[in-house]
């Protein structure tokens, strides 16, 4: 096996730095440091890549390292280090709609069966337990300036493997509204938006439509189901007539 620093001048035919991390200062017991990327670590081992421009990749013994080193190192792994939080994310509204005419009223009828895709890009790593919340939206048919929550669920997920899928199904949403007429009332189908998120701050990863959702990130786990917004996504109050 190679020596801690045998492993540092052996820097030939390897791949650059692909972590967005700062590097961290390790120490062997015999007082020797290194300057490296954190990749992985376990209960006894420690894989690194060298902060150069060849970026060598190697696994430590923990048990070389100071009790300094080892404290980043759990540091690390304790904020989330050494997994993924690359994530794709894709989404079908499952939509189906049917509208029924009777005398002067044209009520529509939509039907969600939503469902998220999410897939870890990671080539090698995979991914923590983490959350995934769906927001559905709609637009009064009265005041267009009135965002209504149809859902707002949020869903724990397990690990994904790298470069794996999985799929995460929320619950069902009926929207009924009637947008001609004098008769008008509900709200239609507007748009989505889906976060994954660690429960305790962080975001991950988020996906809207309409894009303008986006900026808000994790304020949007704040609205309420059955609310209405304005843009800013700050509660809204519709006029009583417009609340059929």
């Amino acid at each position: 096996m190679k020596t801690f620093f045998q492993c540092v001048v052996c820097l030939f035919f390897m791949l650059p730095v692909l972590s967005a991390e700062e590097p961290v200062t390790l120490t062997n017991k015999s007082g020797k440091s290194l300057k490296a990327y954190l990749i992985a670590a376990d209960s006894k081992n420690v894989t690194v890549k060298v902060a150069d421009s060849r970026g060598q990749e190697f696994t430590l013994p923990l048990k070389s390292l100071s009790a300094a080193s080892v404290k980043k190192i759990k540091a690390w792994k304790t904020k989330g280090g050494g997994l993924s939080a690359d994530y794709e994310i894709s989404f079908k509204s499952g939509k189906v709609s049917a509208h029924s005419k009777n005398e002067d009223y044209d009520d529509r009828t939509l039907k969600l069966t939503p469902e998220a895709t999410l897939k870890n890009t990671d080539y090698r790593l995979k991914t923590g337990k983490q959350q995934v919340t769906l927001l559905l939206f709609g637009k009064s048919v009265t005041d267009s300036r009135a965002y209504y929550v149809f859902l707002n669920e949020t869903k724990s997920i397990g690990e994904i493997e790298s470069l794996e899928e999985l799929l995460v199904k929320f619950s069902d949403v009926r929207i009924d509204y009637d947008d001609r007429g004098y008769a008008k009332y509900g709200s239609r189908y507007h748009g989505y938006a889906v976060l994954v998120h660690d429960g305790k701050g962080a975001l991950l990863a988020i996906k809207t439509v309409p894009s303008t959702l986006e900026k808000h990130g994790l304020d949007l786990l704040k609205l309420k189901a059955r609310g209405y917004y304005d843009r800013s996504m700050q509660e809204y109050s519709l006029r009583q007539e417009d609340e059929f």
